[in-house]
């Protein structure tokens, strides 16, 4: 047995009764030989995800358009909560994921370079959301010029 009442072969469930249980999940496994013990974070999937940025993403470049004849760029929406909502997403793409990944992913690219590609890509994205931003505060451009 364990101190907490828990015999060691098999796996033992987490016994704690504090708030590291909603945010952990801890296994002991237990055989014949050593015992492995380990906690894990559990993880909260509904931000942190490629999936979840993407989707940010095409919701703020949903309020950008296009001239297909001139190439002009402008806001379908100048509503405030609109306004905000973009450039909260393109502060979200820049330091939570490009500026990380450019300090710390990158040096594990030559191990895993599938990350090069959705990175790519958000930047790109990103880059659509600072010329959003552009068009927010300077909406006739630089010296009266279009973007």
């Amino acid at each position: 047995l364990t101190g907490v009442g828990c015999v060691v072969t098999g796996v033992c469930p987490p016994l704690s009764t504090d708030d590291l249980n909603r945010t952990h999940q801890h296994c002991v496994l237990a055989g014949d030989s050593a015992r492995f013990s380990s906690t894990h974070r559990v993880a909260e999937c509904s931000t942190g995800t490629l999936d979840y940025i993407q989707s940010r993403c095409r919701e703020a470049l949903s309020n950008l358009s296009t001239d297909p004849e001139t190439g002009t760029h402008s806001l379908l929406s100048l509503l405030p909560a609109t306004l905000q909502g973009y450039e909260e997403i393109h502060n979200e793409v820049e330091f939570e994921w490009l500026r990380q990944y450019w300090f710390q992913g990158q040096r594990y690219t030559r191990f895993c370079s599938w990350w090069a590609r959705p990175m790519e890509q958000l930047e790109n994205d990103w880059r659509e959301m600072e010329l959003m931003v552009r068009l927010h505060r300077y909406p006739l451009g630089p010296s009266n010029n279009t973007y």
